[in-house]
C-alpha cells in the first residue's frame, strides 16, 4: 500500500537518470513479466565489443580520481589501498602473487555461459580487478561470509563456498547481475539461490555517483544502459528474476496534492484535486467530507466510487475566495488499513512572480485528450514530460503556447516546465 503525493514524489526522482528522452518509454507503467520482457526488448541488442576491447574500455569506465584503476573487490574508497594498479602497464599477463596486476572479472561468471559472446564483453557485469580477488571468487555465488573466511581485501572476503564483496560494491554486484538476467534472459541456475541477498543489496546501497557515470559511459561504448542503475524501483515492479514473474498486488494512488492551496483573489472558485489509481487492483473511496461549511462539492460525488487501475476520479471544489480557509477535506479508502486519509486546506494569497512562480504558470486543458496550453508570464526555455516512475518521456523545446501529447499513453505524468533562467517548476497532467 502506498500514499504518495505527486509533488514530493517528482521532487524525489527529478534528477536521478541520465539516459536518452523516451529510453524507457515502453516499460512505462508495465510490470512483472510485462515489464522484464520490455526491459530486455530496451537493453538488447547492445554494440558487442571484442574482449580485448575491455582493457581500452576500463579506462573510461573505471578510472579513480587519481588515474588509477578502480579496483572493485579490493580497494579502500577514501583510504590507502594495499597497492594500485596503472591502466595498460599493470594488466594481466603473467602473475605470481596478489597485487601483481589486474584482470577482468565478470559478475556473472563466465562458465555459466562458456565464454561465449555477447556475454564475455558486456561491460554492465564486467569490473577490473586484481587478479588474485578475482581468482579468489571464481564461480562462487554473492552472499554473507559467516564463519571463518579462507581471504580478506579491502572489505571483500570469501570462505571458498560463498563471496561477499565490501559493501561499497555490494549494490553495484547486485545491479550488475538483475542487468545480466533480463538481458540475456537465461541462466537461472546461478542467479535464483542469490536473489534474495541481491535485491537486499541493491535496496540497501545505492547507486553512487561513480556508479551512475558509469552507465553512462557504458552506453557510449555498447549502446545500451542498466535499468536498475537509473531507475531502482524497477526492481520492485518485478516479482521473479528467474521464473514467470507476476506483478505483486500493488496498492497505490497518487494525490495532486498533499496541501490543497486555494487563491484569494485569484479570478476563479473552484479547485480540481485528482486521485489517480497508479496500482494494479481495484481502490474503493468513500464518505468525501468538506470541514468548512463554505466549501462546497462543484458537483455531486457518489457516495462511494473505486478507481480501477489507471483510471481516475476529479475532485472539483467550490469557495469564496474572500475567506482564510482552514480546512481539511476527508474521505475514506480501502488504503491505509481503512483509515481516514485527510488533505489539509489552507488559502494562499496571489503573490508576485518573484515569490511564488508557480501562480504565473497555467497549464490547461487539464485532463486532456492531447492538446496543452501552456502559459508562463516569463520567458520557458523547455519542457520535459516525466512518467510516475520517475522516466523521461519526451523532451520538448517551447516554440509555441499549443504542445500536442495526443500520442501517449493515456495517464498521469509530471511536466517540468524549464525557464531560460534555469528554474523550473513541475505540474501534474492527466492525459485521459
Amino acid at each position: 500500500m502506498k500514499l504518495v503525493y505527486i509533488l514530493s514524489f517528482f521532487i524525489g526522482v527529478n534528477a536521478l537518470a541520465q539516459e536518452p528522452a523516451g529510453y524507457y518509454n515502453a516499460a512505462n507503467g508495465l510490470e512483472g513479466e510485462a515489464k522484464q520482457s520490455a526491459l530486455h526488448n530496451i537493453i538488447d541488442n547492445h554494440t558487442v565489443r571484442s574482449y580485448g576491447y575491455l582493457w581500452g574500455a576500463f579506462n573510461s569506465t573505471d578510472k579513480k580520481s587519481n588515474n588509477k584503476v578502480w579496483d572493485m573487490y579490493s580497494d579502500v574508497p577514501g583510504g590507502t589501498p594495499d597497492y594500485e594498479f596503472t591502466f595498460g602497464s599493470d594488466q594481466c599477463g603473467n602473475y605470481s602473487s596478489e597485487g601483481d596486476c589486474y584482470n577482468r572479472e565478470h559478475i556473472f561468471p563466465q562458465g555459466f555461459f562458456n565464454s561465449n559472446l555477447p556475454m564475455r564483453s558486456d561491460v554492465h557485469h564486467l569490473f577490473p580487478t586484481d587478479v588474485t580477488s578475482n581468482s579468489r571468487r571464481g564461480n562462487d555465488p554473492f552472499g554473507v561470509v559467516t564463519g571463518s573466511t579462507t581471504w580478506q581485501m579491502g572489505g571483500s572476503k570469501t570462505n571458498n563456498s560463498t563471496f561477499e564483496p565490501r559493501d561499497v560494491h555490494k549494490g553495484a554486484c547486485a545491479r550488475a547481475m538483475m542487468y545480466f538476467v533480463i538481458r540475456y534472459q537465461d541462466y537461472s541456475n546461478h542467479f535464483a539461490g542469490q536473489e534474495g541477498i541481491l535485491r537486499q543489496w541493491h535496496n540497501q546501497f545505492p547507486a553512487s555517483t561513480f556508479e551512475e557515470n558509469r552507465n553512462s559511459d557504458i552506453e557510449n561504448l555498447q549502446n545500451n544502459r542498466n535499468p536498475f542503475v537509473d531507475y531502482p524501483q524497477f526492481e520492485e515492479r518485478i516479482n521473479a528474476f528467474v521464473t514467470n514473474s507476476v506483478a505483486p498486488n500493488n496498492e497505490e494512488i497518487y494525490f495532486s496534492d498533499d496541501t490543497i492551496k486555494l487563491l484569494s483573489d485569484a479570478g476563479r472558485y473552484y479547485y480540481e484535486y485528482i486521485l489517480y489509481n497508479s496500482g494494479n487492483v481495484d481502490i474503493e473511496f468513500d464518505n468525501f467530507t468538506l470541514s468548512d461549511t463554505s466549501l462546497h462539492f462543484h458537483s455531486s460525488l457518489p457516495s462511494d466510487f473505486e478507481l480501477a487501475p489507471s483510471e481516475s476520479m476529479s475532485v472539483k471544489i467550490s469557495y469564496n475566495s474572500a475567506i482564510n480557509y482552514n480546512a481539511n477535506l476527508q474521505f475514506y479508502s480501502d488504503l491505509n488499513a481503512g483509515a481516514q486519509i485527510t488533505i489539509p486546506i489552507v488559502s494562499t494569497a496571489m503573490v508576485g512572480l518573484s515569490e511564488n512562480r508557480s501562480t504565473k504558470i497555467n497549464l490547461y486543458p487539464n485532463p486532456t485528450s492531447g492538446l496543452v496550453n501552456i502559459e508562463s508570464s516569463i520567458n520557458i526555455k523547455k519542457v520535459r514530460l516525466i512518467g510516475l516512475e520517475g522516466e523521461e518521456i519526451e523532451l520538448k523545446q517551447k516554440t509555441s503556447r499549443k504542445m500536442d501529447f495526443s500520442h501517449l499513453t493515456p495517464g498521469l505524468y509530471f511536466v517540468k516546465i524549464i525557464f531560460e533562467d534555469g528554474s523550473f517548476e513541475t505540474k501534474r497532467l492527466l492525459i485521459q
